[in-house]
């Protein structure tokens, strides 16, 4: 219930700043991507826990679609989050903005994969910097998924996106979610 009125407050934030997301993202969004948005924001922030089943059987009694997306929560209750943009302190990664994305469940599943991209805005978009993959089998979760990229050289504030991919595979069955995180920074030691 609790996540249910969680969803119903991300929903109204996206509805009542749709605009802008529009505007900051430069995108024209149709109605599905406008609800995929929503759907992937939601499990950004953790107020949601599913994922999109890309071989759901029509027995789910759990699966819910809106708009042609179904949602069917995992099994094993798995959750992808991408962590915040930041400035890196560790010392093998001096002048470099990193992202850490993971993947993690209450039971263990069959095999987890984070695959996690960095990105940097130019006046054009989005201009890919860096990505990593992380995968594990029998697990509760992967190991952080942590695009690194040596920024030195890049002036002033930027805006930065960290952008990642979430799969589970559990009882044969392959579920998968996507989450991001937008920071604006400066590059610095």
């Amino acid at each position: 219930m609790k996540i249910a009125i969680a969803v119903r407050y991300v929903l109204a934030f996206f509805i009542n700043n749709l605009r802008d997301i529009a505007v900051r993202s430069r995108e024209v969004f149709s109605s599905m991507k406008i609800v995929k948005y929503i759907l992937f924001f939601s499990l950004a922030v953790g107020l949601v826990v599913v994922g999109i089943n890309t071989t759901a059987s029509k027995a789910e009694a759990a699966t819910t679609c809106f708009l042609g997306v179904c949602v069917t929560p995992s099994p094993n209750r798995c959750q992808g989050v991408t962590h915040y943009v930041h400035n890196s302190t560790h010392s093998q990664y001096r002048w470099n903005i990193s992202v850490h994305a993971s993947t993690s469940c209450r039971t263990v599943p069959t095999s987890l994969r984070t695959y996690s991209a960095l990105y940097i805005e130019r006046w054009w978009g989005w201009q890919w910097k860096a990505e990593d993959t992380k995968t594990s089998t029998y697990k509760l979760s992967t190991a952080d998924a942590a695009p690194h990229w040596y920024c030195k050289g890049e002036s002033g504030k930027n805006s930065y996106l960290g952008q990642s991919q979430h799969r589970s595979v559990e009882n044969g069955e392959t579920y998968s979610g996507n989450t991001q995180h937008i920071a604006t920074l400066t590059c610095k030691y």
